[in-house]
């Protein structure tokens, strides 16, 4: 029973389920986070600045931050459950979906940079926080 409980074909495969279920939330906290209603006089400041400093600070407190939190909770759940986890693998099917979804806007959108810069509002603080715990993890 210990092969089992330590063997790495068993920490990848558990790693890319909760990945996977990771990404089906991912998709669940894009949509409402891109449903929440931002004030006027809140939004306009930011806009005066530049339109697209303004739009991608909003995703990244709406959309960029929440994705981060569930990753870390998702994380915290598979330490509680004592299961080893490559927090790479784990965050490789939200990258995966995320990317799917790039070649589309960008085909889309006149405007590439600020597709891009929406496009990592919405990835880089879950990115960092996976390369993070990985690298707290390798060092441990």
């Amino acid at each position: 029973m210990e092969f089992v409980k330590s063997s790495a074909v068993v920490k990848y495969a558990s790693s890319l389920l909760m990945g996977v279920l990771f990404a089906f939330l991912a998709v669940n906290i894009i949509g409402f986070g891109a449903a929440i209603a931002i004030p006027k006089a809140l939004l306009t400041p930011l806009v005066s600045l530049s339109s697209t400093f303004g739009f991608t600070l909003v995703n990244t407190i709406t959309i960029g931050i929440p994705l981060a939190i569930a990753y870390a909770l998702i994380s915290v759940l598979a330490k509680q459950f004592e299961a080893s986890v490559n927090h790479l693998v784990l965050v490789s099917p939200f990258v995966f979906l995320m990317l799917s979804y790039l070649p589309n806007v960008l085909l889309r959108s006149h405007d590439v940079t600020y597709s891009l810069s929406l496009f990592m509002a919405n990835i880089a603080p879950t990115l960092l926080l996976a390369v993070y715990l990985a690298k707290k993890q390798r060092n441990l």
